[in-house]
């Protein structure tokens, strides 16, 4: 009988710690659990990881600060042997489960799969569009804003940012 108040005290302060945990996956977490190696970073406080592809590299950018604070969150490019303007790095960027996974999860769910395959969808339109330069830019759902420029017309880099704090309802 004596064993009784330890297990219930072990069960609420396993209870405690589950409640407490995110669920969320840090992103330097997620992306050495997706296969991506730690490459070296052009700035202080950056991280950097690569991922090659069939035939393309996928490189993603964290920011100093890891995107805690308003502004860059992640920033994801794909190059190739043509480059980073072709149409096999627009089709690693817009179709890849990669892609689509480090998006939603650093968006913490604002744009899965399905939504950024429509801002996919809808930057290569207006890529292919003259002059074909030019940037998608999303409106901020909740809290976080996708931007995919284009140069030539093919898609240069996915950037999710983190807004600032916005009024109350302006936010959806």
């Amino acid at each position: 009988m004596r064993w009784r108040p330890c297990l219930v005290w072990l069960a609420v302060l396993l209870l405690a710690v589950a409640c407490s945990s995110s669920g969320e996956e840090p992103l330097p977490t997620l992306l050495n659990q997706m296969g991506f190696e730690q490459a070296p970073a052009p700035h202080e406080g950056e991280l950097v990881y690569k991922k090659p592809l069939e035939g393309i590299t996928l490189w993603v950018s964290l920011p100093q600060g890891l995107g805690q604070a308003p502004g860059p969150v992640l920033m994801i490019k794909a190059a190739g042997p043509g480059g980073a303007l072709s149409p096999a790095t627009d089709q690693a960027l817009a179709t890849s489960s990669e892609v689509a996974e480090l998006v939603e999860a650093a968006s913490r769910g604002a744009y899965p799969p399905k939504a950024l395959a429509e801002v996919f969808r809808v930057a290569q339109e207006a890529a292919a569009q003259p002059p074909f330069n030019g940037a998608l830019i999303t409106s901020p759902k909740q809290g976080y804003a996708l931007r995919v420029p284009h140069t030539k017309g093919h898609l240069q880099l996915v950037l999710l940012t983190r807004q600032a704090a916005t009024a109350k309802g302006n936010d959806k």
